[in-house]
């Protein structure tokens, strides 16, 4: 769904942001989509994988 929103504001290049690589994380289901949907409409994106937790926010 956002991947569809994103195209649809006229996003040519996109970099995504990332949190966590584990295998396990639900985040890497929705970066999937948004990478099928993005590789489908032959759009420009890319992946930058940050290293924080949600424990970093609040020290």
């Amino acid at each position: 769904m956002i991947a569809q929103i994103v195209l649809k504001r006229g996003a040519k290049e996109i970099l995504i942001f990332c949190g966590s690589q584990q295998d396990l994380s639900p985040i890497n289901e929705r970066l999937r989509g948004m990478m099928d949907c993005f590789q489908k409409r032959q759009t420009k994106f890319s992946t930058a994988y940050l290293d924080f937790t949600a424990g970093n926010l609040f020290k």
